[in-house]
């Protein structure tokens, strides 16, 4: 019996806009029929109005009402938002407040009368442990340290810069370290920063995936046009069309899915979890397809091109273990942020973002050119192989 009544309650949620009530309120006089019929609808005028044929407001506001005891962690505590002017009431049950949106399932309001109609409080957990919000920042900097060291080593050898994986490698630690460096932005109390915030961190978000896209297909269209004797890859023109595809791609989803909560984590909603997993598939298609033409290029290779063979191999893996890192810290923070909603969990988060830039920072500072251009400069190796490392 309990099961259908749950099966019951989960459908009326789901079908139903439903508002959740402090379960300690209520008493004999609110009850459920009543919060229903004296509903103070003039203090949320952002519920609309809608009119019948002849000109008459007609209230069409309609929920059902679920109660619920607040439960707060203990780095929390509970917070009452007396004046109704202060947050808002929406359509779908969810509840904002300043910078906070709020589900159901993080909020209950506290029915009173005051000169004899029903006004609403709100209540609801906010957080209230600083060693958090400090470790949350104190990661954020350690993840831009780990990220600088690629971007020097970039501007430090000319070399590194006159190459396609150069650029596509320093453009994902850019798109990475702007993302720390705007999240900040999100703490302001203006409205209007927090919202432009909310943007710039979804093209941000978008941009670091997309960036990973294009070292797929690089590599792909690199191993396709192997064998070709007159195909001369234009490191410069093919950075540029990739940008060209990069910018022109964020900006039409960014059109399409528009942020409409002033939140950092707006790309976590459906349509923007629709476009990382468009990203995900192009990703794993041109990994697929890219690793069809490396066996087939190792099979048939001859002694002339073991040299240029070994050094796209070498990049292959690398664009790999990029994704790898890359598509296991987006699910953790997605699941983080969307999913699991809680403060160890975003603490998690950071750490993965953190342990990623280390990851990826290493994979950039490991490859052979680094290392021969490092050696070249404060070391002793062979003019020779610094001269066959430097071609890759």
């Amino acid at each position: 019996m309990k099961n259908w009544k749950n099966l019951y309650t989960f459908i009326v949620i789901l079908v139903n806009t439903c508002l959740t009530f402090c379960k300690e309120s209520y008493n004999e006089k609110f009850t459920d029929d009543y919060l229903k019929e004296n509903f103070p609808l003039e203090d949320f005028p952002n519920l609309k109005i809608y009119y019948d044929d002849y000109g008459n407001a007609n209230f069409t506001f309609k929920f059902n009402v679920i109660k619920k005891k607040l439960k707060c962690e203990t780095y929390e505590k509970i917070k009452t938002i007396d004046n109704a002017s202060k947050f808002s009431i929406h359509r779908g049950g969810y509840v904002t407040y300043d910078e906070f949106y709020l589900e159901r399932s993080e909020y209950c309001l506290q029915p009173y009368e005051q000169e004899n109609k029903l006004k609403l409080k709100l209540e609801f957990c906010l957080l209230n442990a600083p060693a958090l919000t400090t470790l949350h920042y104190l990661l954020l900097i350690l993840t831009a340290i780990f990220l600088i060291v690629p971007t020097a080593i970039y501007i430090a050898f000319k070399e590194i810069r006159e190459t396609l994986n150069g650029k596509l490698c320093i453009a994902l630690v850019m798109t990475q370290i702007y993302i720390i460096f705007i999240m900040p932005l999100e703490n302001i109390e203006n409205f209007d920063i927090r919202y432009f915030t909310a943007i710039f961190y979804f093209i941000g978000a978008f941009s670091t995936s997309f960036v990973v896209n294009l070292m797929c297909f690089d590599i792909y269209l690199t191993l396709k046009h192997f064998r070709e004797p007159h195909y001369q890859s234009a490191f410069f023109k093919k950075f540029v069309i990739f940008l060209i595809i990069f910018f022109f791609s964020a900006t039409i989803v960014f059109s399409i899915i528009r942020p409409f909560y002033s939140d950092i984590f707006t790309y976590m909603l459906l349509g923007a979890m629709l476009t990382f997993l468009l990203n995900l598939l192009m990703n794993i298609f041109s990994l697929i397809s890219s690793f069809y033409y490396l066996i087939s290029v190792t099979r048939s290779s001859n002694i002339s091109e073991n040299t240029r063979f070994d050094i796209e191999k070498e990049r292959f893996l690398m664009y790999l273990q990029l994704f790898a890192i890359m598509t296991i810290c987006w699910y953790i923070e997605i699941r983080a942020n969307w999913m699991w909603n809680s403060h160890e969990s975003k603490i998690i988060a950071d750490i993965i973002k953190c342990l990623s830039a280390v990851f990826c920072s290493y994979l950039l500072l490991s490859s052979s050119l680094v290392y021969s251009l490092i050696f070249e400069k404060y070391g002793t190796m062979n003019n020779e192989d610094i001269e066959n490392n430097t071609e890759g």
